[in-house]
């Protein structure tokens, strides 16, 4: 058992950043934070718990610490010089259980099922808490949650679409009630744009507030068992105080260890171009100095939707003397099942899941399961060949292509500037700055929504070169800034064996979701990129001209592309899909009935009238409605283009005829 200093340091270490946010939304302010602090800490050396406890069971704790307190002399914080109170101010006036349930929900990427956890409550009357906190907060941002209900199953669609755990917006069933009940397509819209306006408010009351070194060390003395002297430790403060600032840029949630500021001469001979491309050529790599198994863990975001993002946590397990042989996944920081998991034994069986929550941000509306409410699983015969391509793919997409985004824009940005080195945790590391976009935000350059650029720092380990860390700093309309950490190192280990790192590719004890994997089958996958679909689902696209419609396809291929699918299982009469693949981007097309959009814009072609929604992230959604009934209406789904690409590919399409198959036929693979 740990001495109760040792575990008060652990908490800290690892949790500082996140409780003490969480103390000040409780609080109000720094004095109040402090004291619920030193009362939770107080209760944690009395109660001498075996192993430190979680951050999902230090939050419950300190909210139960903070409901046995006596409120406040004043209980209000002081109002604006306003008439009409401020978002800020209204959310300060807010009850203390709808403050945390939004900061909860928000801030910190808890589900609805966590949020009755964290607030001892059941799941109706959490519900209610975070309801009755949005409404609250509605008309300070110049909002209204409608409370109108076309039908009895509006409140349970409703309850689905605000609770990212349920996994269940998706559903056919749900998209279903959307498409014909306006009531909850309004409350969606407007869930989603109340939510976007008070995180924002929330990151701006909360932005450079890490926990004082101050407050840490008095912390950290109620577990010590008598008092010691203070040492004050003097930092030397650099001619600039960018990298101080930078030292104090956190995410709630993300916490990082404290920096210290080394050294700041910007006449330090370093090739960045050449650190840039060590730090490519290293991402998700087996260090030289790593045992035969090596182990890491990283935090970033993603968004599922434009409404629903999560805190997640990606781990790779890696075999130096097996390069087909590893496993990875990806699952909320709070645990839980994997949202994706892909393990190889490097000789001859592959096995891939990907959560409902997820599957969209691959597959688009495509590859539905049977059970929206359980994880596709695939068991595939594979030899080290298929096995190592399946790895290379998705390392190069989604969630795990984040630090390579940030890289390759760096290696291209006309202001790129080293601002000099500084210690994080244990490492010596570069900070890079440039203007770029965010990988998880919207599509660049998009009117209205990501039109200008955003500044990006980038901490590059001096000794290996390899991305440690990524901040965005951006601004808002009032000038305010603020920053979020979307991608970091937490930790890497090498192993001797496999034993010794807990059997990491044994697939029956490595899977912890829902379901079971099927015995591996000898039937091959469409592409490595999108294992859900049999290599048996694949068509020449010349079978397209037997069609009684006219097809439209872009041409020359996307920006981008490396190779198309054209995805048509021999029970439909239609093709399913055409999908065009490139590094971390994708165009999957189907002829379906067109998608229920709330447009940015609608253009005119001379072939359709088109339909496009921007989405978080790097994502459009596309409807395609032709101007001639002999063509058929098709829905895009399109990642990783910015908006010039997307307008330039949409402004291609071309009919496909003998001519059109035989300069792209190359391209698709059978």
């Amino acid at each position: 058992m740990s001495t109760p200093n040792n575990l008060i340091e652990t908490i800290l270490d690892h949790h500082s950043g996140t409780l003490y946010r969480a103390a000040l939304i409780l609080g109000r302010e720094a004095r109040g934070a402090e004291r619920l602090l030193r009362l939770l800490m107080t209760e944690l050396v009395r109660a001498d718990p075996a192993n430190p406890p979680s951050e999902p069971d230090l939050l419950r704790l300190l909210f139960t610490v903070a409901q046995t307190q006596p409120p406040p002399r004043h209980t209000h914080p002081p109002r604006s010089r306003t008439d009409q109170p401020t978002l800020h101010q209204s959310l300060l006036h807010l009850p203390s259980e709808q403050r945390y349930a939004l900061a909860l929900y928000l801030l910190f990427g808890y589900d609805l099922a966590h949020l009755a956890t964290i607030l001892n409550m059941d799941a109706a009357a959490s519900r209610a808490t975070l309801f009755s906190a949005m409404r609250n907060l509605a008309p300070s941002a110049m909002l209204s949650l409608t409370e109108q209900n076309s039908s009895e199953t509006c409140q349970e669609v409703r309850i689905a679409l605000v609770d990212p755990g349920g996994r269940l917006r998706h559903t056919p069933a749900i998209r279903g009630h959307l498409a014909t009940c306006a009531e909850c397509r309004s409350f969606d819209q407007t869930w989603g744009a109340l939510s976007q306006t008070i995180e924002a408010a929330l990151r701006t009351i909360l932005r450079e507030r890490d926990m004082p070194a101050r407050l840490e060390a008095q912390l950290i003395s109620l577990g010590a068992p008598r008092q010691r002297p203070q040492i004050p430790i003097i930092f030397a403060v650099p001619p600039l105080i960018i990298l101080v600032i930078i030292a104090s840029l956190v995410l709630p949630g993300m916490n990082r260890e404290p920096v210290t500021v080394i050294n700041r001469n910007t006449r330090e001979d370093v090739d960045v171009a050449a650190l840039i491309e060590t730090a490519l050529a290293n991402h998700a790599r087996i260090p030289a100095t790593s045992s035969t198994i090596w182990y890491s863990r990283y935090e970033t975001l993603w968004y599922f939707n434009d409404a629903t993002y999560a805190p997640i946590r990606a781990e790779l397990w890696l075999d130096r003397s097996n390069p087909a042989r590893h496993r990875l996944q990806i699952s909320h920081t709070s645990g839980g099942a994997p949202y994706e998991f892909q393990i190889a034994n490097g000789i001859d069986q592959l096995a891939y899941a990907v959560d409902p929550l997820y599957r969209p941000s691959l597959y688009a509306n495509l590859a539905e399961h049977d059970n929206a409410e359980s994880p596709s699983l695939i068991n595939q015969i594979a030899d080290p060949s298929d096995q190592a391509r399946a790895l290379a793919q998705r390392l190069s997409y989604g969630i795990w292509n984040i630090p390579r985004f940030y890289l390759q824009q760096a290696q291209q940005a006309a202001d790129l500037r080293l601002l000099g080195r500084q210690r994080d945790s244990t490492h010596s590391v570069y900070i890079l700055s440039f203007r770029g976009f965010s990988p998880i935000g919207y599509p660049s350059q998009t009117p209205g929504r990501a039109s200008e650029p955003i500044t990006i720092l980038l901490s590059l380990d001096t000794e290996s070169g390899q991305l440690r860390s990524a901040t965005e700093l951006s601004s808002t309309s009032d000038t305010t800034q603020s920053s979020r950490v979307t991608w970091r190192i937490i930790e890497e280990r090498s192993f001797n064996t496999s034993e010794e790192a807990g059997s990491p590719f044994n697939l029956v004890l490595a899977w912890n979701g829902r379901g079971s994997f099927p015995a591996a089958s000898d039937n091959p996958r469409a592409d490595p990129a999108m294992l859900l679909f049999s290599r048996r689902d694949l068509r020449n696209p010349s079978t397209l001209l037997n069609l009684r419609w006219q097809i439209y396809l872009p041409s020359p291929l996307p920006t981008g592309s490396e190779r198309a699918l054209l995805i048509w299982p021999s029970s439909t009469a239609m093709p399913q899909a055409i999908i065009y693949l490139g590094q971390d981007r994708h165009i999957i097309i189907h002829f379906d009935a067109p998608l229920t959009l709330n447009p940015d814009e609608t253009i005119t072609t001379d072939y359709a009238n088109i339909q496009l929604q921007a989405s978080r992230p790097r994502r459009y959604q596309i409807n395609l409605n032709p101007t001639l009934y002999t063509h058929p209406p098709m829905a895009l789904d399109v990642y990783g283009f910015s908006y010039p690409e997307v307008i330039a590919i949409l402004n291609s399409f071309q009919p496909l005829d003998p001519t059109y198959l035989l300069e792209h036929k190359k391209f698709f693979v059978e």
